[in-house]
């Protein structure tokens, strides 16, 4: 959401990691964030450290934000409510995955 809001609020302030780090750099880092969390869960339910199912399942929140990245930076989601709902579905999955696993 940082990568629409470049100007900045008056609680956090304005210096958001776009304007820190340029839009670009700042979408890259994400992308990078989003691979590493989706290894990290992987790795963790290969070697037990979660429930396999749970950690599995747990991949469809990353990649859907991922996508939601995706579709940014290639402009299907602009400077809209649709990217807000799009950004905001990432919690509802992972809350809704969360009742189904456990």
């Amino acid at each position: 959401m940082e990568l629409r809001d470049i100007q900045g609020d008056r609680i956090v302030g304005k210096r958001t990691l776009p304007i820190v780090l340029g839009k670009e750099q700042t979408e890259a880092l994400l992308g990078v964030i989003c691979a590493a969390l989706a290894v990290v869960l992987v790795s963790a339910s290969i070697n037990g450290w979660v429930v396999p199912l749970f950690g599995y399942a747990m991949l469809m929140p990353v990649i859907y934000a991922g996508a939601c990245l995706y579709w940014y930076s290639k402009k299907i989601l602009g400077h809209s409510g649709l990217m807000e709902a799009a950004t905001d579905q990432i919690f509802i999955i992972a809350g809704v995955l969360v009742l189904l696993v456990v």
